[in-house]
């Protein structure tokens, strides 16, 4: 029958246009009007005009091409709003930085037997200056003091943080910290923390690195790499000009 006909192109249609939920909505909304189809053609073969069986069967058309329309038009604005909000988070997305990477000197004089009361780090914060919320999900930070061979290659990053992931928001930012290995810790405690002789010392080749992975609100995940030397002369870690080992994706 033509109807029958007209009903399944629609929803043919509607299954290579519109998303699962509304292509569930138009099914059943079709067994619907399929029904009001047969009562029409029952009142057709009755003692009811052939007019009024006409006007029953374009009603129903009618009433099921409206449906369709409202249908297709819900899916393409949820479409246009997906698109939309997939470019405002491109354009609005997280940028992760490393700010204030500074040595925190510990105990100066150990005790035999007990733990230093005050910890030889360094400290460094995490902030997101970008414009939208950042979920970070891997976070690898270490110290390490290498010789006068130069940095080796892969560079031996610290293994990943086991912690629960977690999320700054724009311009939010969260303060972490890292512990000194015991052989620099020693060197520092007999030469200082900047200048005099730790410039004779391996204490030159003293570098903090390490790496994040974290999210954007679209499930891409982005990189962040730094590699920071130690100056024995101001006693502040600098960025490392290498785009191998300095990135941000």
């Amino acid at each position: 029958m033509p109807i029958e006909r007209s009903i399944l192109g629609c929803a043919r249609k509607a299954e290579q246009h519109c998303c699962p939920s509304c292509v569930m909505m138009f099914s059943i909304s079709l067994k619907y009007f399929t029904a009001v189809v047969l009562i029409a053609q029952q009142a057709g073969n009755g003692k009811e005009s052939c007019w009024q069986t006409v006007s029953a069967n374009a009603a129903v058309i009618l009433t099921l091409l409206t449906l369709f329309v409202l249908i297709w038009q819900t899916c393409e604005t949820r479409r246009a709003v997906n698109i939309a909000r997939s470019t405002l988070v491109s354009t609005f997305r997280p940028r992760l930085i490393l700010r204030r990477v500074s040595l925190r000197p510990g105990t100066a004089i150990p005790t035999l037997g007990s733990p230093d009361p005050h910890k030889w780090e360094v400290d460094y914060a995490i902030a997101n200056t970008g414009g939208a919320k950042g979920d970070i999900t891997v976070r690898s930070f270490i110290v390490k003091m290498f010789n006068a061979d130069g940095l080796p290659v892969p560079l031996p990053y610290a293994p990943p943080v086991e912690e629960s992931p977690f999320t700054l928001g724009p311009g939010e930012e969260k303060q972490f910290s890292v512990e000194l290995e015991k052989e620099l810790i020693f060197l520092f405690r007999q030469l200082g923390v900047k200048r005099g002789n730790l410039r004779y010392q391996d204490t030159k080749y003293v570098y903090f690195l390490g790496y994040i992975h974290y999210k954007d609100e679209l499930g891409i995940v982005r990189k962040m790499a730094v590699l920071r030397h130690y100056n024995t002369e101001s006693g502040r870690f600098q960025v490392e000009n290498d785009p191998d080992y300095e990135y941000s994706d």
